[in-house]
């Protein structure tokens, strides 16, 4: 995954280590390479920027398949990828998957999503295994109290948030059904 990183795959590849980590599991994290922005420093998370010399085990890609595509040819040869059993933790946040991707699946031998709806739109395109494995949550030993309120709105408030990356996908992430979700409700 992207361990060095933090947006989006970044966090769910990190919380996926940690889970699997605390489930007893013992894995090796390996920091996919990544040209973009988003560092990010974490001793927690500790990783080999090196691709894997033996591949003949479960691997876990935490990137989506167009990204999967664009490493194993220069970071990874797909010779050595495909000795062992490969599943691609993906993520799509629309209903439908688009065709130009399925090309993608060839490389994997199960894919594993984050929730009920992503499974809906991959599972229309892949005859891959498909799970549904949603993202381990660390609960903190002290929780704030309910009376903790950070932004402190006025009670019966109407308060809309969202969450973009300008690096992201436009079409995945689609901010403009954001703004016009918020405008139907004011």
């Amino acid at each position: 995954g992207f361990f060095r990183q933090d947006f989006g795959l970044a966090r769910a590849g990190k919380c996926l280590a940690l889970g699997l980590k605390e489930a007893g599991v013992t894995l090796n994290a390996f920091q996919l390479p990544y040209n973009g922005g988003h560092e990010s420093v974490d001793p927690l998370y500790c990783c080999n920027s090196k691709p894997p010399k033996d591949l003949r085990k479960l691997n876990i890609f935490c990137c989506n398949g167009d990204y999967t595509k664009q490493f194993v040819p220069n970071w990874l040869e797909e010779k050595k990828l495909r000795q062992g059993y490969n599943v691609g933790y993906w993520h799509w946040e629309m209903p439908y998957f688009p065709d130009v991707f399925e090309s993608h699946f060839n490389l994997l031998d199960e894919i594993w999503v984050p929730s009920n709806f992503t499974a809906q739109s991959i599972g229309k395109k892949s005859l891959l295994p498909l799970q549904v494995i949603p993202y381990p949550i660390d609960v903190p030993e002290k929780l704030p109290h309910l009376e903790y309120i950070p932004f402190r709105f006025p009670s019966g408030s109407f308060v809309l948030l969202t969450a973009f990356d300008f690096m992201s996908s436009v079409e995945r992430k689609n901010p403009v059904a954001v703004i016009k979700a918020f405008s139907e409700c004011i």
